[in-house]
């Protein structure tokens, strides 16, 4: 019986080794897993402002690092655990082929990565004074929005390299809008260096990472906007400028009530040769800004190179006005030559149709005059000028049979025309 026992006993080791070993083996293996997009931080960034340089780019900011260990091990690894790091110090004034230090648990091994040097472009040191905007996120009921009332730094110092900085063009602070209450409340928020079309610009520092703003719901109120425009058609170029009629304010309903319109800062256009999208900046009294409803404040200047078109017509176009009631006139057999001058894409359209002529027979009687010939062209933008300028024009009394003597009328004599004009038909 104590033999069965101890034989029990050595059965039982045996199978628990057995599977302890299995365990080990087979329920515990070795794994392998790749990390995706492991972030690469920068060190010693002080080392280069100490020698007045900055950092102006970076061929990489992430990588990708495959590891390999026992399954458990592995499980327990993620990617704020994988350690990237390039020391700045190392570096020197332009392009730099600088070493990345990957650094992870001991229990687990790399067994690759994606890069092992990233290039670093290092400028002399800037800096300069920028204006802070804040921006305020989310959708609103149109006839409110959020106004800053007041903030804390109205400007900051951005620092980098000397190409980076010149590309910023303000601090941004983004508010969630649904915070913003009827009344002033104090937020904080965030900055981040920005280009002039509001994108984010990397590898500077600015002097405050964030500032406070005093921000409540302000009105809305729509007026005309005017554009004083300086220069225009000239040198062969005609320009054609269309901008917004209106704009929307946003403030408090003291600092509205009396804005009847806004003017914007004079736009020149003698230096625009293509066409261009020139933004508008609104003059603005203190306290009010512009609203976000507003589509775009821009100028949209199209230029195009002046041309002629020539056109023909006889006496059958032209209309006579103002003849008194008692007369008929008839205009002698002329050829007219008419000029339309103006943009390329305008005279495209033209035809004989857009052009009108017309004489004034205000105050002149039965007789044959030389009278001024007038046209205009129906397109904006145009010109014409049209040969003769004046016509003959012989003007008859209905109530008689016999043609009355020739008389100038209203003082236009025909001393300077021929003897023929003198003369009347019997």
């Amino acid at each position: 019986m104590l033999e069965n026992k101890k034989l029990n006993m050595i059965i039982s080791l045996l199978i628990a080794i057995a599977l302890w070993a299995f365990v080990i083996g087979e329920v515990n293996p070795e794994a392998t897993r790749l990390y995706r997009e492991v972030p690469i931080q920068f060190t010693n960034q002080e080392a280069l402002e100490n020698s007045n340089m900055a950092v102006y780019s970076v061929s990489d900011r992430t990588m990708n690092v495959t590891l390999t260990g026992t399954r458990s091990e592995i499980n327990k690894i993620d990617i704020k655990d994988i350690s990237a790091t390039v020391d700045l110090s190392e570096a020197a004034m332009g392009e730099n082929q600088l070493r990345i230090q990957l650094k992870v648990s001991s229990k687990v091994e790399i067994e690759s990565q994606s890069i092992d040097r990233v290039t670093v472009t290092v400028e002399n040191r800037a800096a300069k004074e920028i204006p802070v905007e804040i921006i305020y996120e989310g959708e609103f009921n149109g006839e409110e929005e959020p106004i800053t009332a007041e903030q804390s730094r109205n400007t900051v110092i951005v620092y980098g390299a000397e190409t980076t900085v010149g590309q910023v063009a303000a601090a941004r602070g983004r508010v969630d809008g649904a915070l913003v209450q009827a009344h002033s409340q104090e937020l904080e928020c965030s900055l981040f260096a920005a280009n002039a079309a509001g994108q984010r610009v990397y590898n500077v520092t600015l002097s405050q990472e964030s500032i406070f703003v005093t921000a409540e719901l302000a009105k809305l109120k729509t007026v005309p906007l005017i554009v004083p425009i300086e220069g225009g058609d000239g040198d062969g170029i005609e320009r054609t400028v269309t901008t917004p009629e209106e704009i929307i304010l946003k403030g408090r309903t003291v600092d509205l009530e009396s804005i009847e319109s806004i003017t914007t800062e004079e736009l020149f256009l003698d230096d625009v040769w293509s066409n261009t999208v020139i933004p508008l900046e609104p003059i603005l009294p203190e306290g009010v800004e512009v609203s976000v409803e507003n589509d775009s404040l821009e100028a949209v200047v199209e230029v195009a190179k002046r041309g002629t078109k020539a056109l023909r017509f006889d006496q059958s176009k032209i209309e006579m006005e103002n003849l008194a009631d008692s007369l008929s006139a008839e205009i002698q057999d002329v050829t007219i030559d008419a000029a339309v001058s103006g943009g390329e894409t305008l005279l495209s359209g033209i035809t004989e149709d857009s052009v009108r002529l017309f004489v004034d027979l205000s105050g002149f009687k039965v007789g044959k005059h030389k009278v001024n010939l007038q046209a205009v062209c129906n397109v904006d933008g145009t010109a014409i000028n049209v040969t003769p300028k004046k016509v003959t024009i012989l003007i008859k009394n209905d109530k008689t049979d016999t043609d009355q003597p020739v008389d100038g009328g209203d003082g236009q004599d025909n001393k300077d025309n021929n003897d023929n004009n003198h003369e009347s038909e019997e």
